[in-house]
């Protein structure tokens, strides 16, 4: 996914990187992050393979085989965070987010659209840690 407004974070103490690595760490998700302009961060979520239980693997079709991928619930739970629990500034309410599936423009919109992504078989184990 691509997280676009983070210029405006350019002069904190604590960097949006820093606090997108902190986000998923706290959800038990590796983040890998990237630079692609001035105003934009590039996220990958990964399972953290050296973690047991693994929150937010999926399951493949056969509803058997673990694969190393985040499910919805981790997407959804991670952008819950980044605009609600971690950021306790105006900012992050106009942070815009496009994913290959939809695009965000910022928190009241997440809120409208999220639950319109969710597969029908999410084929996923977790439970979802984050009520909104």
């Amino acid at each position: 996914m691509k997280i676009y407004g983070t210029n405006e974070y350019k002069n904190q103490s604590i960097s949006i990187k820093n606090k997108v690595y902190k986000i998923a760490d706290s959800l038990g998700l590796i983040a890998e992050v990237s630079n692609v302009s001035k105003n934009c961060i590039n996220v990958k979520l990964n399972i953290d393979t050296s973690k047991t239980p693994r929150p937010y693997q999926r399951f493949g079709y056969d509803k058997k085989t673990r694969i190393n991928a985040v499910c919805w619930h981790g997407f959804k739970d991670f952008l819950v965070k980044l605009y609600n629990r971690f950021f306790m500034d105006a900012l992050t309410d106009h942070l815009r987010i496009v994913t290959a599936q939809i695009e965000y423009k910022n928190k009241l919109d997440f809120y409208d659209k999220y639950e319109s992504t969710m597969p029908n078989n999410t084929n996923c184990i977790c439970n979802s840690k984050i009520t909104i």
